[in-house]
């Protein structure tokens, strides 16, 4: 899905998650990335925490999450963006709070200055901005005709017709002003340095990386310069 580029030590995360081991549905914690062959790819997760009391890597729990765990464990949160990356073909994902030592001032101290790496080397960051909490997932109801561009064919007599795609100017702004994840100040680093974003929203998917803004409605109008 994504070219893959092959990650030095200094560069790379200290954990990453595997998904779909030890066995399909679960997913386990690799604290040894030398068992990972080069070059892999993974993605990075941008989330609210909430008010939610999600399953976080502690001194207790390292050790059954190096083993595996269900993902089905996990809140609906972290279950839909491990989904969208298997959709993707990425197979490893960073999520803060089961990557980091929760109980350990130590290992925060340590790992907080390599976020920046963690998020720029990332193939992919998932913003699930839609989510309030690790409980509430990402895949809300919503109406398809919504995503819909607004085409119109014009009928004059006096000039010449043809087919046009009408465009609200501010769509991407309003449509990030209400959502949770925007709320969020620590999340601000997460997606300037991420080189590709996807957003996840109530109405639609959107997409951000150095050459392009996208989104469902509007697949190619915006254009970063």
């Amino acid at each position: 899905m994504f070219h893959t580029d092959t990650l030095q030590p200094a560069t790379q995360p200290t954990r990453l998650l595997q998904i779909g081991q030890p066995i399909a549905g679960k997913i386990r914690l690799l604290a040894d990335l030398k068992q990972i062959k080069t070059g892999f790819q993974y993605a990075t997760l941008s989330h609210c925490w909430g008010s939610s009391n999600p399953l976080q890597l502690t001194s207790a729990s390292f050790h059954s999450l190096q083993q595996g765990i269900t993902i089905s464990e996990l809140g609906q949160t972290f279950q839909d963006a491990i989904f969208i990356a298997q959709s993707l073909e990425i197979e490893f994902v960073w999520i803060d709070s089961l990557c980091i030592l929760q109980d350990s001032e130590e290992d925060w101290l340590r790992e907080a200055p390599l976020m920046s790496n963690v998020y720029k080397n990332a193939r992919l960051n998932i913003a699930t901005s839609v989510a309030a909490d690790t409980n509430a997932g990402c895949f809300l109801d919503r109406d398809p005709f919504l995503i819909q561009p607004c085409t119109i064919q014009t009928t004059w007599k006096d000039h010449e017709n043809d087919t046009y795609d009408l465009y609200y100017g501010n769509f991407w702004d309003e449509s990030f002003l209400k959502i949770p994840l925007m709320k969020r100040a620590w999340v601000v680093q997460e997606l300037i340095l991420a080189q590709r974003v996807l957003y996840i929203t109530n109405a639609q998917f959107f997409w951000e990386c150095c050459s392009l803004t996208a989104c469902e409605s509007y697949q190619t109008v915006y254009h970063l310069t």
